[in-house]
């Protein structure tokens, strides 16, 4: 399947999701050291950061496409995703949009 110009592929996505991560956790660790807001539990931070790296890599808008890279990582489970593949167009706003886009992905 051709990608259209502009279209970030999955390593952008990955990458772009990971330093985010990573400057959402400088920040936060910045302001509980200035005292700007409590900090929460260990295991509460490792809750969030797992939840985020399965968002991540693991429950993406690519889901849709045969053969993608979030799809092949999910081994032999990807098979749970073929009725979303099959009625959801690949970047239409119920698979790529902010608002609609992540509810259908829950659902499947």
């Amino acid at each position: 399947m051709p990608i259209r110009e502009g279209m970030p592929n999955y390593r952008t996505h990955d990458a772009v999701n990971l330093t985010a991560l990573g400057m959402t956790f400088a920040g936060y660790t910045i302001a509980v050291n200035a005292g700007a807001v409590k900090g929460v539990s260990g295991a509460a931070m490792i809750g969030y950061v797992l939840a985020y790296l399965v968002g991540t890599f693991l429950v993406t808008p690519d889901l849709d496409l045969h053969g993608s890279k979030p799809k092949k990582r999910w081994g032999l489970l990807k098979v749970l995703w073929r009725p979303y593949a099959s009625l959801v167009p690949h970047r239409s706003s119920f698979s790529h949009g902010w608002i609609v886009g992540p509810p259908p992905a829950w659902r499947t």
